[in-house]
């Protein structure tokens, strides 16, 4: 059987075992948590033809941080991006949504858990409570990071002036036809606004 690597079905995983509410289910979930913040940033970096392949290797959340703070440039915003048809007036909007800087470091910390762990940590009762919480926050990330509609953000290429944008589309988006409007060369405006994070609670529904 193989075995599903989609942000989807990582996040999907990390609930059911959150939901088990045992000690070993939450070091499986913060497993998972950690793969998919990993999985989710090589996913930025991967179609970059300028990052070396050294970089999107990496399996250091600090460094592949790093690297997609050097290719983006805008950190812990939201890129938001309306794009403006005028024959006839049509509008989408498409996002960027970053693995914000908090998920990157709730998946440094619950790595930490991943170790073999010394009696003193084991013997404090809040040792898997703080765990727990932790994966509770972090999938709350990156649920809202995996719902954008980038894989990263747009770049211009200097010598061509032309845009690379890659977005997420199912089959039956209706999104699709509109941007075959642009990859024409029909006439668009474009607006860009960077916004805020939003505040991000802790839980799982």
């Amino acid at each position: 059987m193989k075995f599903d690597t989609s942000i989807d079905a990582y996040i999907a995983r990390i609930k059911e075992r959150l939901s088990e509410l045992s000690p070993e289910s939450a070091l499986y979930a913060a497993l998972e948590l950690r793969c998919a913040v990993e999985g989710k940033m090589k996913e930025y970096l991967e179609p970059l033809a300028h990052i070396p392949k050294s970089q999107k290797k990496e399996w250091s959340v600090l460094k592949l941080g790093k690297s997609i703070d050097n290719a983006f440039t805008i950190k812990d915003k939201i890129a938001s991006f309306t794009i403006c048809f005028e024959n006839p007036i049509v509008e989408i909007e498409l996002q960027y949504r970053p693995v914000s800087s908090r998920l990157q470091e709730i998946a440094k910390r619950v790595g930490d858990y991943l170790h073999f762990p010394n009696e003193k940590e084991v013997g404090r009762e809040d040792w898997i409570k703080e765990l727990q919480d932790l994966v509770q926050e972090g999938v709350l990330w990156l649920e809202f990071a995996e719902g954008g509609d980038l894989y990263g953000m747009p770049l211009i290429n200097t010598k061509t002036k032309q845009t690379d944008v890659r977005v997420k589309l199912s089959g039956d988006d209706p999104h699709h036809e509109l941007l075959k409007r642009m990859k024409t060369g029909e006439v668009h405006q474009l607006k860009v606004d960077y916004l805020p994070l939003p505040k991000m609670g802790r839980g799982i529904e």
